[in-house]
């Protein structure tokens, strides 16, 4: 789609740079500041959570990107007044850790010893 020839270059640009601020400041009234106002009020626990269900939803929905987030994880806080605390955490059986140890190890671990008498 060219440009129509009649307007004038500068006259255009203003008048795409107006509606721009526009839809910003729309978009800013009407989704931003609502969401930031209901998380503001929210428990840090709750909202850790829900931040990183939002995460999980927009990663499936996603037909671009591959699924990076799901369940099951493990969610904590950060806080200079708290420090690291722990919100979620999920289950593991030793048998999934001694799996996980190895992929991320390699062959760095060696096999428990067994003593013989």
């Amino acid at each position: 789609m060219g440009r129509d020839k009649a307007i004038p270059k500068k006259v255009e640009d203003e008048i795409l740079e107006r509606a721009q601020e526009r839809l910003e400041r729309e978009i800013q009234e009407t989704y931003s500041e609502p969401f930031m106002d209901a998380v503001a009020g929210m428990p840090r626990q709750e909202l850790a959570e829900v931040l990183f269900s939002l995460t999980a939803f927009r990663a499936h929905a996603s037909t671009d990107r591959p699924e990076t987030v799901g369940e099951p994880v493990d969610v904590a806080l950060l806080s200079k007044g708290e420090g690291f605390v722990w919100v979620k955490r999920k289950r593991v059986s030793a048998a999934d850790q001694q799996v996980a140890r190895v992929r991320a190890c390699g062959d760095q671990i060696s096999p428990p010893r067994v003593e013989r008498q």
